[in-house]
């Protein structure tokens, strides 16, 4: 009789969170060390939600440090040449009520989704509060655009959001990149904010090793 325990991997991302961004290699190393051992779940963030007003001076500048800081530490690329400015609205609830349409339609696409949302926001400076920009990327996953579209205005789509935010918020997921390993019923937090691979991976392959 098998009695092996169900894995999952959960990660918890925002498309326009910056150190999400920087994870993306990480995310995706530890993808491959799941593969036929543990199953992997993307789920939005929600980083800034209900932001309305355009970004202040003092928001610009410590944002643009920011992502220098993590080009610099990660080696992710980022469009320097097209800086935030105080025009921005910078609201990631668009980008993270897409992602959870797009896991929903493709569930096995959320994690390329993501990433294609990221290098376009942070490398082709494309807005990400824009639904067409957004059904742009879900069809080249197989997802047509009017159809996605449709979804995505729906008030199912912000219900889905709603209930993923709020499943991370009860695991305790308040910062992001965030991971958690759930084996069966029980579920651990990996880590809450940037880690390399080097310190991911023993634990990692200790999860997927315990019964």
């Amino acid at each position: 009789m098998d009695t092996q325990v169900e894995k999952e991997l959960i990660y918890v991302a925002d498309p326009m969170c910056s150190w999400c961004w920087g994870f993306s290699p990480v995310i995706e190393q530890l993808a491959r060390m799941l593969q036929g051992r543990a199953t992997i779940r993307v789920l939005p963030g929600g980083l800034r939600p209900d932001v309305r007003e355009p970004l202040s001076e003092h928001e610009v500048g410590y944002i643009m440090a920011e992502w220098r800081k993590i080009a610099q530490q990660t080696g992710q690329p980022f469009d320097f040449e097209q800086p935030l400015d105080t025009t921005y609205v910078y609201n990631t609830e668009p980008s993270c009520r897409a992602l959870s349409v797009m896991i929903r339609e493709r569930p096995a696409c959320g994690l390329d989704y993501l990433k294609s949302l990221q290098q376009a926001f942070y490398v082709g400076r494309r807005d990400l509060k824009d639904p067409e920009v957004l059904a742009d990327y879900a069809q080249s996953f197989g997802v047509p655009r009017a159809v996605f579209l449709d979804k995505l205005d729906q008030p199912a789509a912000v219900e889905a959001f709603n209930e993923d935010v709020g499943f991370a918020r009860r695991c305790g997921i308040e910062g992001f990149p965030s991971v958690l390993l759930r084996s069966g019923l029980r579920i651990q937090r990996l880590t809450v904010g940037y880690q390399p691979i080097e310190v991911l991976q023993p634990h990692i392959l200790r999860w997927l090793e315990a019964a």
